[in-house]
């Protein structure tokens, strides 16, 4: 019997409907699931002993074979949720490998498939199943696929699972016995269609007062100017050597940026970055550390947003503002995980400042944000050392130039939160000095286009960065249309050089008033020369080819240069 299980974010409004355990004495403890000895003890080998809400609600329908939609907020423990069922319901049925795949669970990202596969593996411990890890980033594809057909639970992307489900004929889903769609709320109306009615929805996240963690502190920091990111984001990281803190960012380029620059300035704790374009072996390993490690701090994109679980993470700073309300849930859950405490901070420019804390105020359940003041160095400025550090190191500069073009792409294309990312009052200046540059980097045509047309919309003047700009643009198209110059070779060269009445590698001497002066030696050199051709010429008229009279005087003048060579 096929049981799906779709996880979707906290912050989604769906109304669901609670169903409570039809058992009159309640669940208190994972041994009143009345699960078997096995799946105990690798819970209890694991450290978990009492269920969350999530668990309570979900794993009962989920043992009796009910198709379920699951809603709790972060950090609730919504994994296990699914893995319990998985391993139970496969034990119950005495599945073994030759049975193929009985639960094949789906994650969005690669790093969110490698933690379920790791809490199979400890949860499982006690179990005889064969246990698979698909996902991309791997280049043996032909390993992966020699082996996929023989596992009885398999964790996969979507992108890899379509590819081997194409591929091999030997992976078969005839007696596939549960589906787990994890991080699913983006298409929650699209799995419904195939799901078996009445289906079971489970909400637990209406269960608590807020969309976040009950334990969490939240608060934004105003900044007058882009310039005080840094500063912000340097007094966040050495306030906190001895914590484990999570820094997100909006892209790729950024991320890699801040941490060579931090690697140069040595702030006295452990620097990690975690982003799309690093290779899978890379990411990897970057998860296992900061896992790992007691004291970190993590500068990440959105990947390690959703439903990745660091143990013991303390704060959380996002350095840019979230592109919509669900990602802002996902990035704080990062911290106070299961009953713990936290601190969240975002930093937010005085536009942003101003709609954001409303808008997450009118989430259901609501998320209250309280500002923040804090102080900044007086002393010492990160912004004027990080400028001589990229003045000093090409490579870095072009790094953050390419973050600054980056960081303007994906500011102008958030669209889902219009009223709060308005592209047309970014400073270009303070932009590029907060990533050390004195000026404005080449940006894409296709952003100024659309901060002019927004700036056209809102009936706002430009300022004086965007006029330079479009000044520099239109300096750009009236030289593309200008006719390429012909490339000069040497013979052409040479000609034009002679033709101006210029004699190449000759030596002039000049005298005190700056008049020429003819060299004696040279002098005495064409005297002599001249006096043997004139000597062996006599003879010969004035019809006599001028072409022999001039090797005649090449060969006096050879004659001549040995002679002054031996004296």
């Amino acid at each position: 019997m096929a049981t799906t299980i779709t996880e979707a974010a906290a912050s989604s409004s769906v109304d669901s409907q609670q169903q409570s355990n039809k058992s009159d004495k309640p669940i208190r403890k994972f041994a009143d699931f009345r699960l078997s000895a096995r799946t105990l003890k690798g819970l209890s080998g694991a450290n978990f002993f009492k269920p969350t809400d999530i668990q309570r609600l979900a794993i009962p329908p989920a043992l009796s074979g009910s198709d379920i939609v699951a809603s709790a907020k972060t950090g609730s423990g919504k994994t296990l949720a699914f893995v319990v069922p998985a391993l139970e319901l496969l034990h119950r049925e005495r599945w073994s490998r030759d049975l193929g795949l009985g639960a094949l669970i789906v994650s969005p990202t690669r790093e969110l498939a490698y933690q379920i596969f790791r809490e199979l593996r400890r949860i499982g411990a006690k179990h005889q199943f064969s246990l698979g890890l698909v996902t991309g980033g791997y280049h043996d594809v032909k390993e992966q696929g020699s082996r996929v057909g023989k596992m009885n639970i398999l964790v996969a992307t979507p992108g890899r699972l379509v590819q081997h489900l194409s591929e091999r004929p030997d992976l078969s889903t005839d007696n596939l016995r549960l589906l787990v769609l994890d991080e699913a709320d983006s298409v929650q109306d699209l799995v419904r269609l195939k799901m078996r009615q009445p289906v079971c929805q489970v909400d637990a996240s209406k269960l608590a007062a807020t969309a976040t963690p009950d334990g969490l502190r939240q608060g934004f920091v105003r900044c007058q100017s882009v310039c005080d990111k840094p500063r912000y984001l340097w007094q966040f990281i050495t306030g906190n050597r001895q914590r484990k803190s999570i820094a997100f960012f909006a892209t790729c380029k950024q991320v890699r940026f801040y941490n060579e620059l931090f690697l140069k300035l040595r702030p006295g704790v452990r620097i990690l970055q975690l982003h799309g374009g690093m290779t899978q072996r890379r990411r990897t390993a970057v998860y296992d550390e900061f896992v790992r490690v007691k004291h970190a701090v993590l500068l990440c994109t959105d990947l390690a947003s959703r439903g990745l679980d660091f143990p013991d993470v303390d704060c959380v700073l996002q350095v840019d503002c979230p592109p919509d309300l669900r990602t802002y849930v996902h990035r704080v859950g990062r911290t106070a995980r299961l009953s713990r405490t936290g601190r969240a901070v975002v930093l937010l420019l005085d536009w942003e400042a101003d709609t954001l804390p409303s808008l997450l105020a009118g989430l259901r359940p609501p998320v209250h944000l309280e500002p923040v003041k804090l102080r900044l160095p007086v002393k010492w400025d990160i912004v004027a050392k990080l400028a001589g550090l990229v003045a000093a190191d090409c490579e870095l500069r072009g790094v953050a130039e390419r973050a600054i073009r980056t960081y303007l792409k994906t500011y102008a294309c958030f669209a889902e939160l219009k009223q709060v990312f308005q592209a047309n009052r970014l400073d270009l200046l303070d932009l590029a000095r907060s990533h050390g540059l004195v000026r404005v980097p080449r940006l894409p045509r296709s952003v100024l286009s659309r901060k002019q047309k927004k700036q056209t919309k809102q009936n706002q003047q430009p300022i004086d960065d965007h006029q330079l700009l479009n000044e520099s643009d239109s300096d750009d198209k009236s030289t593309s249309k200008q006719k390429k110059k012909k490339t000069l070779t040497k013979a052409r060269l040479a000609k034009r050089i002679l033709s101006k009445g210029i004699r190449p590698f000759t030596q002039v001497l000049f005298d005190d008033e700056g008049d020429a002066v003819a060299d004696p030696r040279r002098l005495q050199v064409a005297v002599g020369a001249e006096k043997q051709v004139d000597g062996e010429g006599e003879g010969e008229g004035e019809a006599g080819l001028a072409i022999d009279k001039a090797k005649r005087q090449l060969e006096a003048e050879d004659i001549v240069d040995k002679q002054l060579y031996r004296q």
